[in-house]
């Protein structure tokens, strides 16, 4: 078996500095719902800046289901596990915001963590 312990496989990638378009304005079927665009707003104004642009529309959309159905108290231990994902994904997790702050904030350029990493 080859490569299968390459760490150096993506070391030239380095972190990419991507700059996607704004996420956009929500779905007609979110904005014609109060409550779920009222989730939706929630939702955007907790992501951490530099982290969701409009590719991830889809993922905002998801969470914004499992977040009305937990709400709702129409869930399961499925949405439950959807919902931990999705939030995971957009850095709305202690574990998964350290993970992604870093690399976000630079790419914002955020002065307080260009004054701590100099």
């Amino acid at each position: 078996m080859t490569n299968s312990l390459n760490v150096t496989r993506h070391k030239d990638r380095g972190n990419q500095d991507y700059k996607g378009d704004p996420i956009g304005p929500p779905p007609d079927y979110i904005a014609s719902n109060e409550a779920a665009a009222a989730i939706l707003h929630e939702i955007i104004d907790l992501i951490p800046p530099g982290i969701a642009y409009r590719a991830d529309r889809l993922l905002i959309e998801a969470t914004v289901r499992a977040v009305f159905m937990v709400r709702s108290k129409d869930c399961n231990a499925a949405a439950l596990l959807q919902l931990r994902g999705c939030l995971t994904e957009l850095g709305l997790s202690p574990a998964s915001r350290a993970r992604l702050m870093t690399s976000a904030a630079e790419r914002v350029g955020d002065p307080a963590m260009n004054y701590f990493t100099g």
